[in-house]
């Protein structure tokens, strides 16, 4: 005999062999009836009927003997038939769809939930009772033209085949979000489940929630382009800080005093821009690199006040930004670029999120721009999708009124 397997031992046929089919195992305990010569062996060679190969495990057998018959090895049906038979149960397949990590839901042939597991339920913010029933489409108010996706997505896999949609965007109603609606976007995977007589009966949903990587891409995607708009304009910029620094200035030391304290701030703008480190930011601390380039202002034209509010990183990076857009406005056109301007900027805590305040008056002449350009978008669109916020503006022949209200702020 060898170190690991019984040469010349006949193999038995599947017939041989205990059924139903056992897993393999290790022996634990003696056999009824036999006495070992030697040492129990827990490790040993059997024979995968499924495959028809040898499973080798390391160690060798044991030597019995039978009521002081001669020493023999054991036949393999032999061996195999001291060991338990495997549990013949069927899987409960209810039980692991409900385990499931990925949020899923089953449909009916009339796009109505029928079922769903918690980790959908949990990504939706939502309840079982609102789902079950529910036309989906009645679930998720869309657009004709997303209907339409979904539509034949769903029918696709009513007819036996699988169907994937990917970046859909969607609307649920959510009581916490301003306006009543929340936003987001998913993948979605729709597979048929058919019966014993190959109908297909319902199809199972599967879907993964995108929502904050289409956000972080549609953030970069805009930090990028006006990032890309602004070094095309950076030389005309420069000129002009030169130019506005020149002013009053009776020697090139003073002159250089204020040039290269306009150029530091710009250039903190751009590091701003392309990311930095946030860790560790505050509204105030935000707000204050945004605006020292008026730090020669502040509490005179320019004041701004506020709790101690810490920001998470995204939320500051996007609140730059709007900063940068509302100030540079304030000194080509509002109150910072008129005689009598005034600037205040305020913020408050909220239970869940905060609220951001940006008032000029003292001005002249104020009208709403009847043009929409990046700065715009970005004030009253893009922002206020990244924070999960309301953002409004209001016009007077004096003032310039802006407001951010974010009542749960998203996750850090």
């Amino acid at each position: 005999m060898n170190g690991t397997a019984d040469a010349g031992i006949p193999r038995p046929s599947p017939s041989d062999l205990p059924a139903p089919p056992f897993q393999s195992v290790a022996q634990t305990r003696p056999v009824a009836g036999l006495k070992y010569d030697k040492p129990v062996i827990r490790q040993m060679q059997i024979l995968d009927c499924a495959q028809g190969r040898d499973i080798i495990f390391q160690g060798r057998y044991g030597h019995t003997t039978n009521d002081g018959m001669n020493d023999k090895p054991m036949n393999p049906a032999q061996r195999l038939s001291t060991f338990p038979a495997a549990r013949t149960e069927p899987p409960d397949y209810r039980r692991a769809y409900h385990a499931l990590s990925a949020p899923c839901a089953i449909l009916d042939r009339d796009f109505r939930f029928v079922d769903m597991n918690q980790v959908y339920l949990d990504t939706l913010k939502a309840n079982r009772e609102g789902l079950l029933g529910k036309r989906v489409l009645d679930a998720f108010p869309e657009t004709g033209e997303h209907q339409k996706v979904l539509t034949v997505a769903f029918d696709k896999a009513l007819a036996g085949e699988d169907a994937s949609l990917n970046e859909i965007e969607y609307a649920i109603a959510d009581a916490s979000v301003a306006g009543g609606m929340r936003h987001g976007w998913w993948n979605a995977h729709f597979s048929p489940l058919i019966n014993a007589q190959d109908d297909v009966t319902h199809v199972l949903l599967r879907v993964s929630d995108i929502t904050d990587q289409v956000k972080s891409r549609e953030l970069k995607d805009a930090i990028a382009g006006e990032t890309q708009h602004r070094i095309g304009n950076l030389m005309a910029i420069v000129t002009s800080i030169a130019r506005q620094s020149a002013r009053g200035q009776s020697s090139l030391a003073d002159f250089l005093t204020g040039f290269e304290a306009r150029i530091h701030s710009l250039a903190k703008t751009h590091s701003l821009l392309t990311g930095g480190n946030w860790n560790g930011m505050t509204m105030d601390r935000v707000i204050h690199q945004q605006l020292d380039a008026f730090a020669d202002r502040m509490n005179s034209t320019v004041f701004v006040e506020g709790p101690d509010l810490p920001i998470m990183a995204s939320d500051a990076q996007s609140l730059s930004m709007a900063l940068h857009e509302l100030a540079t406005n304030a000194a080509k056109h509002g109150a910072l670029s008129q005689e009598g301007g005034r600037l205040k900027v305020s913020w408050a805590g909220l239970e869940a999120g905060f609220e951001f305040e940006w008032m000029e008056t003292g001005m002249t002449g104020v009208t709403e721009p009847t043009k929409s350009g990046f700065g715009t978008m970005f004030l009253t669109s893009i922002l206020p999708s990244q924070l999960n916020g309301k953002a409004t503006r209001e016009f007077t022949p004096d003032s310039y009124r802006y407001r951010l209200r974010v009542e749960r702020r998203t996750s850090g």
